[in-house]
């Protein structure tokens, strides 16, 4: 998803179908510059699905010096374990005391067959 069409909804929930034993990737919008950040990833059923990576991503390579604010994307790589449902959460907050919490949320639905 991009930041613009995020930013819009404050919640996205989406649906996904994957084969057992394949890799879901999932790419989110993130800005860090703004002190926003996503948040741990939450799995409804571990035993379905399972975190095997993550990464920030900054903005195109091909821009040396993107303007301050610029978002770039973070990557999360989950393996399909066994044929069940499971769901990826996650919130975009501004992590310290007084930032913002949960203003954002993004909800993954994912059937393994």
């Amino acid at each position: 998803m991009s930041c613009d069409d995020f930013m819009e909804l404050q919640y996205t929930s989406k649906k996904v179908e994957v084969p057992v034993e394949d890799a879901l990737t999932l790419i989110l919008c993130s800005n860090p510059s703004a002190r926003l950040e996503w948040e741990s990833t939450e799995i409804s059923d571990a035993n379905v699905l399972e975190q095997s990576h993550h990464e920030y991503a900054g903005p195109e390579e091909n821009q040396t010096l993107p303007p301050p604010g610029t978002p770039g994307q973070e990557i999360w790589t989950f393996m399909a374990l066994e044929s069940e449902e499971s769901t990826i959460s996650l919130a975009y907050s501004q992590p310290w005391d007084d930032g913002m919490k949960d203003d954002w949320t993004f909800e993954l639905k994912v059937t393994v067959e």
